[in-house]
């Protein structure tokens, strides 16, 4: 779209200036919403730009922090998803499932010795907590630490994924 600069010059010898189009007053919850429904469908790039429109629109918010650091985590693009989820921790310093979250991220950026020290910080134990525990003791050769760790890991919690993983891993 164009703008005449000067109203009291004709429009035809008028200068131009160019602006950027109006881009759509959405609510935060309208662009968490697109910015859902466009990584349902793969588009990742899109649904990052909604989720960052949100995150400016409501900045103490650690929703769309978790949201692009989840995008950002399942490209494996796993600084992105790291950066985010410190954001997201920021707002919310002693949420449990945020620390896990950068625990992933970290040990995708395989920085062992990071996670091993942000897990831990988390108290109390937890069924997440244990098992990347013990995940990091047999990335260590810690392989009785890592077997009674995992058995803990498959008790301490009803999450029935994190369960078979550690099955797998005994």
């Amino acid at each position: 779209a164009t703008v005449i600069a000067n109203t009291k010059q004709s429009p035809q010898t008028a200068q131009k200036i160019q602006r950027k189009p109006m881009t759509n007053n959405k609510t935060y919850k309208e662009l968490l919403e697109e910015a859902d429904r466009l990584a349902y469908i793969g588009d990742f790039e899109e649904s990052y730009a909604s989720y960052r429109k949100a995150a400016e629109l409501e900045p103490k918010e650690m929703l769309p922090y978790i949201k692009i650091g989840e995008l950002a985590f399942s490209q494996k693009n796993y600084a992105l998803a790291l950066e985010h989820f410190e954001l997201a921790q920021a707002q919310y310093p002693l949420n449990t499932d945020i620390k896990i979250k950068i625990v992933r991220s970290l040990i995708g950026m395989r920085k062992i010795l990071a996670a091993k020290t942000k897990l831990e910080d988390i108290k109390p134990a937890t069924q997440s907590t244990l098992y990347y525990q013990g995940l990091i003791m047999a990335f260590f050769n810690d392989q009785a630490g890592a077997k009674d760790t995992l058995k803990k890991s498959m008790e301490a919690g009803n999450d029935e994924k994190l369960r078979q993983n550690a099955q797998k891993i005994l």
